[in-house]
């Protein structure tokens, strides 16, 4: 019987159309090829908007967040090795600022304040749990496929991921290029 041990956590952060699924399904693949038992939970976001459409305020991220924690989660009970994730639990709380209210209603803006900081202690002890967080830049076109939202505001979500991830003192690399080399690039890092 194998020895349970905590596994390697990868974590891929950006904006919509930056590429992370298909560097966390790739990066996955090179792992298994390498012997590597891979866990590689899926985005609870994209699931969340094909059973529920788009996000409609802040509350809905509590949700994603709470969906994204479960898979993980369960990932990690697998005794993988490598736990590849194609977003990362702290995404939920940058997202609330995607649906701040305009101001004209009071009430609506104390809520969404109110859920921002619940998010926002909720993620404090996620953060400390990947080994590794990669930045993906935008450097593709990316295209609407109903799921994939916010395409638009893509830009200012990137600067936003990439500011608090400095602000929060997340150890993260940045990584550029086509799908293989920053499979490659990540390889060399995690040093497998």
């Amino acid at each position: 019987m194998r020895e349970k041990r905590r596994p390697k956590k990868i974590c891929f952060v950006g904006a919509p159309g930056a590429g992370k699924t298909v560097l966390a399904g790739l990066l996955a693949k090179e792992l298994r090829k390498k012997g590597y038992r891979v866990a590689a939970p899926k985005e609870y976001a994209r699931e969340f908007i094909i059973r529920y459409g788009a996000m409609k305020n802040a509350a809905d991220q509590l949700i994603i967040l709470q969906g994204q924690r479960k898979r993980e989660e369960a990932a990690e009970k697998r005794n993988p090795d490598f736990v590849v994730c194609d977003c990362a639990t702290f995404l939920a709380y940058i997202y609330t600022y995607v649906f701040t209210p305009d101001g004209r209603d009071l009430k609506e803006k104390r809520r969404h304040q109110l859920v921002s900081r619940l998010i926002k202690n909720e993620i404090a002890p996620d953060s400390k749990k990947y080994d590794y967080v990669f930045f993906l830049p935008l450097e593709f076109a990316s295209r609407k496929d109903g799921v994939r939202l916010y395409t638009e505001m893509a830009p200012q979500i990137s600067r936003r991921i990439k500011t608090f991830l400095s602000k929060s003192k997340i150890n993260y690399c940045q990584v550029k290029g086509s799908p293989k080399e920053r499979a490659d690039k990540v390889l060399e890092i995690i040093k497998t």
